[in-house]
């Protein structure tokens, strides 16, 4: 992680040099000060850096042993060491000369603090068997410490926000085989036939829950009440009917879950399937009711990557849930999350449903992990998810004289509609 540091410590001399060269004896620019007053460290966050390369050994009769360095092939700004940005006083922005001083102040002020990973090229080997083309993605996890900058230019006091990476650490890997049949670019888009004004009027077939179908391509019906499940039925546009479990959607494309005072225990939902352990996951959710009667049996409403052998598998899967364990009128809703093995999870702290918000979720997957987003702001904890074929389950566990009114909205795999 020292690359470029070098140059740093030889910047007096070309600062130097750039204000001692003129054009003759025109009148030399005023020279400017800056100087760092005070460095305040806040917070210490950590976060992770993907990286994908592609080897292509299809041609070649041997194996080739590789090491991937960081940096290689990852976008600039997340290579960036020094990042100053919000919070600029007294200044529309950051000269290029305080940016000078600021960074060999972050250097010398970090030097003796810094975490051993930002002391030396972070690296990981690989290997490529002969005939095969491997596409690797490897995170790497960074460690970076936020604040705030005090310094002068030219007796003028300003302030800046800055984030210093002080630890870099390889995390995981995973690789994805690609058939050497295929390409080696992609092919080139094919642009859409144009549509006579005859097969323009010709009607076209539902076929997403945002044209208000459950499509029997997309999506499969799973409950504990066998008898249920055999009576459903596809009708004439060729959608499920899934009412008498509680599912169904509308003409504005939302899914809904719905269940009103029942007295048995009920649990059902659908399922579609994820091709890939690199995919993301989103979807919209909207709570207008949701309550049990009785604070020992909690009712759920689960959106999980699960086995495609056992959909409603919870120990199986990867969850995150809407959950209520109190009795009364509006009861909070909390969310947890789970990995595969746990039983029941746990709880986030940080936030819970607010009642009129709709929450925009997405799931991240990676090689064997899950990364979970609510309304953009990533949770700490990442979500380990089942070995082999996926699919996203959206289910509901409700216990007797419990109830829910749940809508789901924009639901994409891979940004594909279902």
């Amino acid at each position: 992680m020292n690359t470029g540091k070098s140059m740093f410590r030889n910047l007096p001399l070309i600062i130097f040099l750039v204000l001692v060269v003129g054009c003759g004896p025109a009148t030399p620019a005023p020279q400017v000060k800056v100087e760092v007053t005070k460095i305040t460290e806040s917070n210490l966050v950590t976060g992770e850096i993907m990286q994908s390369k592609t080897f292509n050994q299809c041609d070649s009769a041997n194996p080739i042993r590789l090491q991937i360095q960081f940096g290689d092939n990852v976008s600039e700004t997340t290579q960036e060491e020094l990042v100053l940005g919000a919070g600029i006083t007294g200044g529309a922005d950051v000269s290029g000369i305080a940016k000078l001083e600021i960074q060999g102040s972050m250097e010398k002020h970090f030097s003796s603090s810094t975490n051993i990973g930002a002391l030396h090229q972070e690296s990981v080997d690989i290997e490529i068997p002969a005939h095969t083309r491997q596409e690797y993605t490897i995170i790497w996890r960074e460690t970076r410490r936020e604040g705030t900058v005090e310094y002068t230019e030219n007796g003028e006091t300003k302030t800046t926000a800055f984030s210093y990476r002080v630890g870099l650490e390889f995390s995981s890997s995973s690789v994805k085989n690609i058939d050497c049949s295929l390409p080696t670019e992609p092919p080139s888009p094919v642009l859409p036939t144009p549509t006579s004004a005859s097969e323009a009027s010709t009607p076209q077939s539902i076929g997403t829950l945002a044209d208000g179908c459950i499509n029997p391509q997309n999506w499969k019906p799973v409950s504990t009440n066998q008898n249920i499940l055999n009576n459903i039925s596809i009708n004439s546009n060729n959608c499920y009917s899934m009412e008498t479990l509680g599912i169904f959607t509308d003409p504005q494309g939302a899914l809904h879950l719905y269940k009103m005072d029942k007295r048995n225990f009920e649990a059902a939902g659908l399922y579609t399937s994820i091709e890939t352990n690199n995919s993301i996951v989103e979807f919209s959710v909207y709570v207008n009711s949701m309550y049990i009667s009785n604070s020992d049996a909690p009712a759920y409403i689960t959106f999980a990557v699960a086995p495609a052998s056992n959909p409603m598998s919870a120990k199986d899967s990867a969850r995150f849930k809407f959950h209520v364990e109190t009795v009364g009128n509006d009861p909070a809703i909390l969310f947890m999350m789970a990995d595969v093995g746990e039983a029941n999870g746990i709880k986030i702290m940080t936030q819970h449903y607010e009642y009129s918000r709709t929450y925009n979720i997405r799931f991240e997957l990676i090689g064997g992990f899950m990364r979970v987003y609510i309304n953009d702001i990533r949770m700490d904890e990442s979500l380990t998810i089942p070995d082999g074929s996926k699919v996203l389950y959206i289910g509901y566990d409700l216990p007797p004289l419990a109830g829910m009114d749940v809508e789901i909205t924009n639901i994409r795999v891979d940004s594909m509609r279902k």
